[in-house]
């Protein structure tokens, strides 16, 4: 048997515990025999538009096909054109004629005993030339068939299955891509329930990709020499007592599941944590580094990233955009002896907290709301309360502007681009100064100062878990050392 990413996930993972809903939907013997069926000799050789996308297609298919009551010929019609949807694709880049180079590279498929019936055939082809175009292209795709018209319906719900089902799995890309998932433009109302089982998917095969490379990357980095590097944690003050203690943790080696923030997380994958290289600091320093936080460490388990994105998700190996010329990636995680300190500019220390950005990074509706939540769980929650329905109305302020801009064309997008983001970022700044001044409220119970600076509330963490720390102030640089971490349990 084919060794299968989706074969082991649904066999072996808890996905019917986290969704018990899918137990009526989900067949795993027919899904094992639909992958081992694949004919990946015509599939796209790229791990973006190749076979595990096919995977998960056919299975998104396969479940949405079951809700809806599919005869086998109609289920069998949705599951070919799920997995060989691509076939036709020359590159992964967006490409609105792949769908029609598909359809005609589909003949391998006539043989089979469905196809003999050519109005199936004319269906499938259909399908997968119209799964990239726009809906308005949807009537014209279905005369283009020579179908007759009381095949219309059939053909709609196929289209809109493997419209929705491809569109699922957009949710491999990161959030700040053009090509994630917007589910506005879902067609089926199942569809939209299924995005926390296509989310939970594809970190499975996230997952599954890392351990499949995990010995082929420590390998290779093996031997260097230990270079001197920065981490900036923003000003994530909580994060600090479980760094000293646990070190800086990828999402892949993140055992203690200390939780916090990542506010660095760079252009990788989950086995690798973003830091910036203390001998050549350029455009990553100024924009992640300078202005706050960071860390201070050695390591020799790190890459500069390729530059090829494909071959990077194939490989386990880090992508390297380019975006930061300074910007290096470690190697699954930084133990707390490879700490040297915790440093931000003495201007820094000393400026007062009520003009710091605890948000900063992010317009995105959806961080910005998780940056939010986490940082008023340290707080008094009866003074959090208060402010409840005033942060609830600026977060539905943010999503309705995004869901605004995403429904504009192209044009108009380009027009209003830069007040969008403006408009975004005003928000965002409003809502920090809302967090903020509940942090001042709450730190009167334990400060009598008036005017608390950056310092006073790093100290105040450090002494609230009993850390111990030698501060050396020198060249305009706060640098806090710790001879001995004991930290309260």
């Amino acid at each position: 048997m084919r060794p299968s990413f989706l074969t082991e996930i649904i066999n072996n993972s808890d996905i019917l515990s986290r969704y018990p809903n899918l137990k009526k939907y989900l067949d795993k013997e027919k899904i094992n025999e639909l992958v081992q069926n694949i004919q990946t000799q015509y599939l796209y050789p790229s791990k973006f538009h190749g076979l595990y996308h096919s995977e998960k297609v056919a299975f998104f298919s396969f479940i949405i096909g079951k809700y809806y009551n599919l005869d086998p010929e109609d289920m069998e019609i949705i599951l070919d054109a799920a997995v060989y949807h691509d076939i036709g694709r020359t590159s992964d880049f967006e490409d609105t004629t792949h769908g029609l180079t598909s359809s005609l590279k589909i003949g391998f498929l006539k043989d089979k005993q469905i196809y003999t019936n050519e109005i199936n055939f004319k269906l499938l082809k259909a399908i997968i030339d119209g799964h990239c175009l726009d809906d308005k292209s949807k009537k014209i795709i279905f005369e283009n068939y020579d179908l007759p018209q009381t095949e219309y319906e059939r053909f709609n719900l196929l289209y809109s299955i493997l419209k929705d089902a491809d569109a699922l799995d957009r949710l491999r890309f990161d959030k700040t891509m053009k090509a994630i998932l917007n589910d506005c433009y879902l067609r089926l109302p199942i569809s939209k329930r299924l995005i926390p089982v296509a989310d939970y998917l594809n970190k499975e095969y996230r997952h599954l990709i890392d351990m499949k490379n995990y010995d082929n990357i420590q390998n290779l980095l093996i031997n260097q020499e230990p270079h001197l590097f920065y981490h900036g944690i923003g000003f994530n003050f909580f994060a600090i007592p479980s760094i000293l203690k646990n070190g800086i943790t990828s999402l892949y080696s993140d055992k203690s599941n200390p939780k916090h923030i990542r506010n660095f997380a760079g252009h990788n994958n989950n086995m690798w944590i973003s830091a910036i290289d203390a001998e050549n600091l350029k455009e990553g320093y100024q924009e992640f580094i300078k202005d706050g936080l960071y860390f201070e460490f050695t390591s020799s388990l790190y890459h500069h990233g390729l530059e090829n994105k494909i071959t990077s998700l194939d490989s386990g190996m880090p992508y390297r955009s380019n975006l930061y010329q300074d910007e290096v990636f470690i190697f699954e995680s930084i133990a707390p002896e490879e700490i040297i300190s915790l440093s931000l500019s003495k201007e820094m220390f000393d400026k007062p907290f009520r003009t710091i950005n605890l948000i900063k990074g992010t317009n995105s509706y959806e961080k910005v709301k998780e940056r939010v939540n986490y940082y008023c769980q340290f707080l008094n929650p009866k003074k959090v309360k208060k402010y409840q329905q005033l942060f609830e109305a600026y977060f539905q302020k943010l999503c309705e502007n995004t869901v605004h801009f995403e429904h504009l064309n192209n044009y108009e997008q380009q027009q209003s681009y830069q007040e969008f983001l403006s408009s975004q970022d005003d928000l965002v700044m409003t809502i920090n100064n809302l967090l903020v001044l509940l942090y001042i409220n709450d730190f009167k119970d334990v400060s009598p100062k008036k005017d608390l600076t950056v310092g006073d509330f790093l100290l105040y963490i450090l002494n609230s878990h009993q850390i111990s720390y030698t501060i050396n102030d020198e060249n305009h640089q706060v640098k806090i050392t710790f001879p001995t971490i004991q930290l309260k349990r």
